[in-house]
């Protein structure tokens, strides 16, 4: 095939370590940019970047042949590097996982406006609770879509 195309955009959202407040205002815009290079280098797009002291949104578009995890393990690590090196007396350090979502194109530019105006939603109160994380576990939203059915592996993978 000798053209594809594809419309792939992911809002991640993940916290810091037991959600410290470690993403100090100074270095915001450097872990931004740390984070949008990892992005970046494991080609990756970013559609926009933003948060507040204790957690990051990002919102990326992939290729197909990129996977997610790959992703995000990148941006984590050159972020939590680039934090380490410049403000070691903070002991940052990401917690593990993240939460990810699928994005309809037709939806990008209202979550492109949520994410760059995070400061204020959390000042404010008026955070978009399907957005956040929720808890010290790493949970999204105050509860997961119930499911109108389950497929188990072997019902779909004959002889699993």
């Amino acid at each position: 095939m000798s053209h594809v195309q594809h419309h792939l955009y992911f809002h991640v959202v993940w916290a810091t370590k037991l959600r410290a407040p470690t993403i100090i205002a100074s270095v915001r815009p450097q872990v931004w940019a740390a984070i949008g290079g990892g992005v970046v280098a494991a080609d990756g797009r970013v559609e926009a970047i933003g948060g507040v002291a204790d957690h990051v949104h990002l919102l990326l578009r992939l290729p197909p042949t990129v996977t997610l995890a790959s992703v995000i393990k990148r941006a984590k690590g050159a972020s939590s590097h680039l934090i380490g090196q410049i403000h070691p007396e903070l002991g940052f350090a990401w917690q593990e996982g993240y939460a990810a979502f699928s994005v309809e194109p037709a939806a990008r530019s209202t979550l492109v406006d949520y994410i760059a105006n995070q400061q204020a939603h959390h000042s404010s109160g008026s955070s978009r609770r399907e957005w956040e994380i929720a808890g010290d576990n790493g949970t999204v939203g105050a509860s997961p879509p119930q499911a109108d059915f389950v497929v188990t592996a072997q019902e779909f993978i004959p002889g699993l």
